[in-house]
Parts: C-alpha cells; structure tokens; sequence
C-alpha cells in the first residue's frame, strides 16, 4: 500500500518532466543563433537540461527500487552534465556524456513500461507517453553525441561533418520520420 502522499503526487507525476522536456525542445532551436542575451539563454538552456535527471526522478516515484534506481543513476547523470558544462574541454564529451546515457536509457524504459502497462488511462498517463516519447529523443541525441565524439566523421551535414549540436537536431528529426536528409550518419 502506497502512502497517502505518494498516491497525491502520482496523479501528477509526469508534469514536472513534460515542462522541463517541452522547455528544451522549444527554446533550443531559438537559442542557437541569439548574439544578443547568449549568457541568459545559454544558462536557461543549461538550467533545463540539468533539471530532466531530477524530473526524471520525480516521475519515478511510485515504486521504490525504481525511485532507488532512479536516484543512484540520476545524482551522477546531473553532475555530469553540470561537469561538461562548466568545465568545457578538460574531459572528452563521452566521459561527460556516460552517466546521462545510463540514466536516459533506464528512465526511459521505466516510463515507457508505466506507460504500457497501467490499467486505467488517466491524463498523466497520457503526458508519460509524450515523455517517453521525447526521453527517447534525448536518449539518442546524447547516444549520437558519444558516437560523434568517439568518431568525428560519423555524420555529414551539406560539406561538412555534423557537431555534437546538431544531434538533438537529427535525433528529433530521425523519431518523427521526416529525415529531411541534411544531417546523414556514415
């Protein structure tokens, strides 16, 4: 039996992580090209990204080897990404990148089966499969920029090679099935 303040905040448990996934996706494609406020928009944008191990969480909440789980993997997955932020260039971005990759993966999976297997079909349950639609997203974006950083060349992009940025780009576009062709792995 679940404790009373468990069963309250599992009616809204995938609220947090929906704001905080649907924040990035809309304010990333706006951030890249912004001279003007680049350090808020960047901090923003930084702020956003670390808060999706902590939402994550949060959304795990009904079970506790989950909830377990869930916090062992995501306390390094978040101190990674504040890592690869604040100190840009000391370590390879797979290092950085490692920690995130292992909780975005268990994350998703553990939504995705919620999602599959819940008996009644409630608003939230609704909202955990658009999260677990865009956690794979960004499982794969940060599965992309570990390939991109063990292999440079690992997609072309018009003359050149794609960068780690543009992997949020081509994961998103790759899950909806528009693969406009601009960003092709090798």
């Amino acid at each position: 039996m679940l404790p009373e303040w468990v069963r309250e905040i599992r009616q809204y448990q995938y609220v947090p992580l929906s704001v905080v996934l649907l924040g990035v996706l809309f304010i990333h494609p706006y951030l890249d090209d912004t001279p003007v406020q680049s350090n808020l928009a960047d901090f923003l944008l930084f702020t956003l990204i670390a808060a999706i191990p902590a939402m994550a969480v949060f959304a795990l909440v009904e079970d506790r080897r989950k909830l377990l789980v869930g916090i062992v993997l995501g306390v390094p997955a978040t101190l990674s990404i504040v890592l690869q932020e604040l100190a840009e260039g000391i370590f390879p971005l797979w290092v950085t990148q490692v920690a995130p990759l292992a909780f975005y993966v268990y994350a998703t999976a553990v939504i995705c089966y919620h999602v599959v297997t819940e008996r009644r079909v409630r608003a939230d349950t609704l909202l955990g499969a658009v999260c677990g639609y865009l956690m794979l997203g960004y499982t794969w974006a940060v599965a992309y920029a570990v390939l991109i950083d063990s292999s440079p060349q690992a997609f072309r992009e018009g003359s050149g090679y794609a960068d780690a940025g543009d992997v949020f780009y081509f994961s998103f576009v790759t899950l909806t099935t528009l693969g406009y062709g601009d960003i092709v792995p090798l």
